[in-house]
Formats: C-alpha cells, structure tokens, sequence
C-alpha cells in the first residue's frame, strides 16, 4: 500500500489504543481491503490511524506472529500472499464450519436479522461497482448469519480464516463485480425465511466456492 494512497483506516481514539489499532488494521485486511502483497510501513498507519507509532508497531507484530504478515524491512511489513495449496485448504475449511454456522443458524437467526440481511443485500447490489462498500457490506452479512447460531469458539475460527483470505477477496470483486454472491446471498435470504437448513447450507457451499473458481483461475498471484 503507498501511504500517499486512499485512506482506508479510520482514526482511533487514545483509550485501549494498542487493541483499537489492531482491531482496525485486522478490520481492513478481513474486509480485503488491501491486496496480497501490499506494503505497510509502521510511520504511514500512525499517520492515517492518528496514533504514535508505538501501538501500530505493536499490533504490526502481533500480526506477524500469526501468520499473516512478512517483515519488508525495519519498520516495514508485507501482507502474506497465500499459496494455491493454502487457499484451498482454508475452502475446505471454510466450507466446513461456515457451512455447519449457516445450517445452526437457521432455526435461530431472529425475523429482525433476517430483513437486516435484505437490506445489506440491496446496499450490495447497489454498490457492486465499489469494491470498498461491497465488501464491507459482505463481511457484515456473513457475520450476521454466522453470529445467529452462538458458536462463538467456531466462529472465532472463521473469523481467523477470514483474516487469512481477506486480502484475495479483491481479485473475486474485481473480476465479476460481486454479480455470483448477490444471486447466491438472495437465494440464501429465502432459505433462512423458509427455515431450510439444506438449502441455506447449499447456498452459502455456492457462494463459497464459485467465489474460490474465479480466484483460483484468474487470480495472478500464485
């Protein structure tokens, strides 16, 4: 990422600053925000997130320490690129305990949940053009399912999945303009209004891998 770039990160404010600066560049990178491969210096996020460099640097490590960066010099680190074989290990994985939230949730996901996921919906497919503001609005939607069914153990591993694959959803985007996941996520809506566990389980399957066939062929980072 060149720090005279967009500006993705939103200003934080002092309290728990290590842990709010952590929370936001792990916001970022989840969403996929940021491309494999980008570039972040430590001076360029205090710059954009309003902090000293301290808790960026701090939350910059912890973030190396799982995995998902790469030093890139002193005080420069580089978000991981997975491997083709990585990326298909956490599909499989994806598919397995997102597809097993999807199924929980839909005896338990409230009528109040279920109309906010087809306004998300609409906003997705008004914003399909916006990579930024479709991906936000895609994040929350998955979430919001996968919240409804209070695994939170399970759910703590998906979001750590997402946070690893986060950076690829930018090639999905960019190639198709979201046009797969507004037809799988409208078909998934029906479902968890019919209360259909095995459509609601096929649908999000769908949504998951079609997404992973545009990547794993058109994608040029491998």
């Amino acid at each position: 990422m060149n720090d005279a770039g967009p500006k993705l990160f939103q200003r934080v404010a002092h309290e728990t600053m290590s842990g709010q600066v952590y929370e936001e560049i792990r916001r970022v990178i989840m969403g996929g925000l940021l491309e494999p491969g980008s570039v972040v210096s430590i001076r360029g996020l205090a710059d954009q997130l309003g902090t000293s460099m301290m808790p960026v640097r701090d939350a910059l490590r912890r973030l190396l320490s799982e995995r998902i960066l790469e030093m890139d010099g002193p005080r420069r680190f580089r978000l991981k690129a997975l491997s083709k074989s990585e990326f298909k290990e956490i599909l499989s994985l994806r598919e397995s305990l997102e597809g097993a939230l999807v199924e929980q949730a839909v005896a338990k996901i409230s009528a109040a949940d279920i109309e906010k996921l087809s306004e998300l919906q609409d906003g997705m497919e008004h914003s399909v053009e916006s990579m930024e503001s479709f991906l936000k609005l895609n994040q929350e939607f998955h979430f919001i399912i996968y919240a409804a069914a209070n695994r939170p153990v399970t759910l703590n591993l998906i979001e750590s999945l997402w946070l690893q694959v986060g950076p690829m959803l930018n090639y999905y985007i960019v190639r198709n303009g979201g046009q797969i996941a507004v037809h799988h996520h409208r078909t998934l809506i029906d479902a968890l209004q019919r209360r259909d566990a095995f459509d609601a389980r096929a649908a999000i399957l769908a949504d998951l891998r079609d997404a992973a066939k545009v990547i794993l062929d058109e994608a040029d980072v491998w």
